[in-house]
């Protein structure tokens, strides 16, 4: 399988001071465009600095955080691309159709750039399925070594191998005013030999202390560790003494670090990075927390298309929380919107499955079918799967719309806000008339006609865009509803009113006139599986034996959550 880049958007923007830039795009299969940028240069350019980065976005359209960015030198790279081997992969395949004139550049150059995405080599790293795995940091060995003249060092270790935690001394002993730390993460070869570092950075502990880092790959490590640790401000006397905290299994992994050994180097610097006052080594490799394999089975299938998914647990597991999401797509493929979002605690679940209607729906569905969480902690190499489940035998809620949709399913272990298993499901709901789908689905219930006294009807629908799909349709008594209330959801609205006027109490009804004042809904205690957005509720009220209408209104709003303080 290979994966192919295909462009949805492009923005180019040019410093008319400097030169004048334009783009062409060839082609009409999206899978195999050219896209022709010319630079007209206008004035001299002697040096050439550029940034790059990569993003991956979420499904609401929004920039994630950078999975890939680089700052280099333009001219250089030209003269020796050598140096940097990831640009390279790229540059090698780009400059063999284009024209990229030397440094410096002149008033009057041109260039030209001719690529076709489709034919650029993707790295290894980018993520190339639907689904993310989250990687466990286990060391298997370390070197630190601490200059005596400034630091005394100590190092204690609790846990078992994919779960330790260190717990590091330090006392100064001298009074150190500055400190510089150069950390750099290489890969290591299958015969242990270190590679280039994938990742290097300078960093100030001292202004770290002070400031809390801005940039989110430092931030990441820095805040899990400072919250279990014991750290003082500079500048550091004599006697002074800080703990940390570490327990590596804890500490996330970002999505372009590959699953292999590793090697850590960090080098603490003093007096203006004369002095070396701490080195570590670390050794170590990136483990799996789960296998995990999904596929779709007769895709082009209406009725039979089917799922399975296998997985394996790598280490023992305390607790789990499943957080699930619908979105609807619209057919001109803008931003999803989220219709449903629903978080369980996995665990809490299968010791009381009556907690949540809904979840429990699902996973009577998935008995026959899987072997799924029964009990917590799971054990190391637990094996769990889902075989052979047809989306066309799903009883499918009355108000999800009929239109495109994404499913999204994520798995979360320990206290992690990141994902360990992200599943993503892309498809569309359609409307069909098939003996075999029939079969799988219940028989729609039938809505009364003949309410007898004073026909009373409550629709509550959903509405996404243009569409509209009803939740909730009731048509009751009026009258019998007004000598015994059992209707829940009519209620909940009868009583609200009640706080605002005179609510008649009893049938036949004679003349008179009803005010209700300053109405509020915030006493209206809404059910849990109402969905944050638009919606439409329809009132309507008939008498007589022909049916008169007496009553029709139609209310449009949106349910919106608010956090309440205490």
């Amino acid at each position: 399988m290979r994966l192919y880049p295909i462009v949805t958007y492009y923005d180019i923007k040019t410093n008319q001071k400097f030169g004048t830039g334009s783009i062409q795009e060839l082609g009409n299969v999206n899978r195999n465009k050219t896209y022709v940028i010319e630079l007209r240069i206008d004035r001299a350019l002697h040096d050439l600095k550029t940034y790059m980065s990569l993003s991956v976005r979420a499904l609401d359209g929004l920039v994630k955080n950078s999975l890939l960015s680089r700052w280099f030198d333009g001219c250089d790279f030209i003269r020796q691309p050598n140096r940097l081997r990831l640009l390279k992969t790229f540059y090698d395949t780009v400059k063999q159709n284009s024209k990229i004139p030397p440094c410096p550049l002149k008033p009057g150059d041109i260039m030209i750039l001719n690529i076709t995405p489709s034919t650029l080599p993707i790295p290894v790293l980018i993520p190339e399925t639907d689904f993310a795995i989250e990687l466990l940091i286990v060391v298997t060995h370390k070197e630190i070594l601490s200059n005596e003249r400034w630091v005394n060092y100590s190092l204690a270790e609790t846990g078992h191998e994919t779960n330790v935690t260190y717990l590091a001394y330090l006392e100064a002993v001298r009074e150190i005013r500055d400190m510089k730390t150069y950390f750099t993460y290489s890969v290591r070869a299958f015969n242990g030999a270190i590679q280039n570092p994938i990742l290097s950075r300078w960093a100030d502990p001292c202004e770290l202390i002070r400031r809390p880092p801005r940039e989110k790959l430092i931030k990441m490590y820095y805040d899990p560790i400072v919250k279990n640790s014991r750290i003082i401000r500079c500048p550091f006397k004599p006697g002074d003494n800080m703990l940390l905290n570490i327990t590596p299994s804890l500490l996330p992994v970002p999505n372009f670090i590959p699953e292999n050994d590793f090697y850590i180097e960090a080098t603490t610097y003093t007096r203006a990075r004369t002095k070396i006052i701490f080195e570590s080594r670390v050794y170590g490799s990136l483990l799996r927390v789960i296998n995990l394999t999904c596929t779709l089975d007769q895709s082009g299938s209406i009725a039979n298309q089917s799922i399975t998914m296998e997985m394996v647990i790598l280490r023992e597991v305390k607790d789990v929380k499943l957080a699930a999401a619908y979105y609807v797509v619209s057919e001109t493929g803008d931003s999803p919107n989220r219709l449903l979002y629903r978080t369980v605690d996995l665990c809490s679940f299968v010791r009381r499955p009556n907690s949540d209607r809904l979840v429990k729906v699902i996973f009577d569905l998935l008995k026959d079918k899987s072997r799924f969480v029964t009990k917590c902690p799971i054990a190391r190499n637990e094996q769990f799967y889902i075989r052979d489940l047809r989306p066309a035998s799903v009883q499918i809620p009355g108000f999800l719309p009929e239109s495109n949709f994404i499913l999204e399913n994520s798995y979360h272990f320990r206290a992690l806000n990141e994902p360990v298993v992200e599943v993503m499901y892309y498809g569309k709901l359609i409307r069909v008339m098939h003996d075999e789908l029939q079969k799988a689905r219940p028989k729609p219930s039938r809505l009364r006609s003949d309410v007898a006294g004073s026909p009373l009807q409550s629709r509550y629908s959903v509405r996404t865009g243009k569409l509209e799909n009803v939740l909730y349709d009731s048509t009751i008594d009026l009258c019998a509803f007004l000598r015994r209330p059992n209707e829940r959801l009519v209620k909940m609205v009868f009583d609200n009113l009640k706080r605002h006027g005179q609510m008649p109490t009893s049938c036949p009804m004679q003349p008179t006139h009803f005010t209700f004042r300053n109405i509020s809904l915030n006493h209206v205690r809404l059910p849990v599986f109402l969905p944050e957005t638009n919606f439409k509720l329809l009132v309507k009220c008939w008498t007589g034996p022909d049916k008169t209408l007496i009553f029709d209104s139609r209310w449009y709003s949106r349910l919106k959550r608010v956090p309440i303080e205490n």
